[in-house]
């Protein structure tokens, strides 16, 4: 039986040390992940065409993205894109997490939960975009 293809997973955060945590431990489980560099990208819309350049399988987006803009317009052209988008922010405000799954995230996660949780929540959407094979 062959491997499954590794994910690709893009990483929209304004904070580099917590983009880069959190590929680094993508990484360890054999997944490609880039972490976009949202202050030299300045625009939402440049945010989403290199968040999209190449398409990656699921994109964890920050709501807050300082001055740099605000991840909830990031939400419904990823995932028209075909991308998983989960959500991973400070913002603790369930009015605000509701809007962003009906936006289509497919998950909110907030900041202060741990690193393994959001692996987890990475492999199981990895477990749901496999093809069940009949054997």
């Amino acid at each position: 039986m062959a491997a499954a293809a590794a994910s690709h997973v893009v990483v929209i955060d304004d904070h580099a040390l917590f983009s880069l945590a959190v590929a680094v431990a993508l990484e360890a489980g054999g997944r490609h992940v880039r972490a976009l560099e949202v202050a030299d990208l300045g625009r939402e819309a440049a945010m989403i065409e290199a968040a999209l350049t190449p398409p990656p399988d699921i994109a964890l987006v920050d709501l807050d993205l300082g001055r740099y803009g605000d991840g909830r317009r990031l939400i419904r052209p990823l995932t028209r894109a075909g991308v998983d988008v989960v959500v991973v922010s400070a913002i603790p405000d369930p009015r605000d997490h509701e809007l962003c799954l009906r936006r289509g995230a497919r998950a909110v996660l907030t900041k202060d939960r741990p690193l393994e949780e959001l692996v987890a929540l990475v492999e199981s959407l990895e477990q749901e975009r496999r093809p069940v094979l009949d054997t």
